[in-house]
């Protein structure tokens, strides 16, 4: 019987993230499921989906870094900012004998600043998704938001395809990053109309996607505690007693000031405390249900 727990899927294009998340409930008949980081329909690649209990985690991996691999395509663009969206503009573009400038670019390209997201995203501005007001045509501010590059390198040749250049690219980035938007800046860093071709997730924070398997796959249920960077303490009986109560701790009882710790008894996990600095003491902020959670 399927309890609770991470699955990492490998999505395919043309299906959204909310797609997928329907399915495996739907499969598994689950009472709760939800994923970490949307990915878009023509994005594909690695989805990090919690099933029942394990959606309580989430708070503990909302800032996840993110690595993509983004095919991009330079001398056209569109309204989308990829090849769902119709070509808006194209402009006959050959960089093969330019791929040093390319690098140079990508070696100089800002590693913090604001970014402006995509009109077609998933963004609500007054309660309304972004792309509702695209589709109808309606004016709306978009605010930007501060992303960070990590990393950012070239890994093919260029090639030059039906007037257009294309070339892959990796990008190691913060929350919130569009990768859509990434590759109309990089065109107006050139001069050049840009857009994204292909988009894969590889990376989300530690999960990868060699560990994850498609929707026809037997799903491996991951414990989401393994993939925490949360100080481990061993607790004895007194104060596993107290702490099933969900009774508040002075940190001098743990030895620790760290913000979060995980309390073991007899090795198993029971309980992620939270340190509240502004008074001094530890409160439960999860209780870990053992019995929902099937291990590595």
């Amino acid at each position: 019987m399927i309890k609770s727990g991470f699955i990492l899927i490998n999505k395919p294009i043309k299906l959204s993230s909310q797609r997928v998340d329907s399915i495996i409930k739907k499969k598994y008949n689950l009472n709760k499921v939800g994923h970490l980081g949307t990915l878009d329909p023509l994005a594909e690649g690695l989805l990090v989906v919690a099933i029942n209990d394990a959606t309580k985690y989430f708070k503990y991996f909302e800032n996840l870094s993110k690595k993509y691999i983004l095919r991009l395509r330079l001398g056209a663009t569109s309204k989308t900012l990829d090849n769902e969206g119709e070509i808006t503009l194209a402009v006959d573009t050959n960089l093969m004998e330019k791929e040093s400038y390319i690098d140079e670019i990508l070696a100089n390209f800002p590693r913090k600043y604001l970014q402006t997201p995509p009109i077609y995203s998933a963004i609500k501005v007054g309660g309304t998704p972004l792309y509702k007001y695209a589709l109808k045509n309606e004016d709306v501010e978009i605010k930007k938001r501060p992303v960070e590059i990590y990393s950012l390198k070239r890994l093919s040749n260029i090639e030059y395809i039906d007037g257009s250049s294309y070339l892959d690219i990796e990008l190691f980035v913060s929350k919130g990053f569009y990768v859509r938007s990434f590759a109309k800046e990089l065109g107006d860093v050139l001069s050049i109309p840009a857009m994204a071709e292909e988009i894969k997730r590889v990376e989300v924070g530690k999960f990868n996607i060699d560990d994850s398997v498609s929707l026809d796959d037997e799903i491996k249920i991951l414990d989401p505690t393994t993939y925490l960077d949360f100080k481990e303490i061993e607790i004895d009986d007194k104060l596993y007693k107290i702490i099933i109560n969900g009774s508040k701790l002075d940190p001098k009882i743990l030895n620790t000031k760290d913000d979060y710790v995980i309390l073991k008894h007899e090795s198993l996990k029971i309980a992620i405390y939270k340190f509240e600095k502004d008074k001094n003491i530890y409160r439960m902020d999860l209780l870990i249900k053992n019995e929902n959670i099937i291990p590595n």
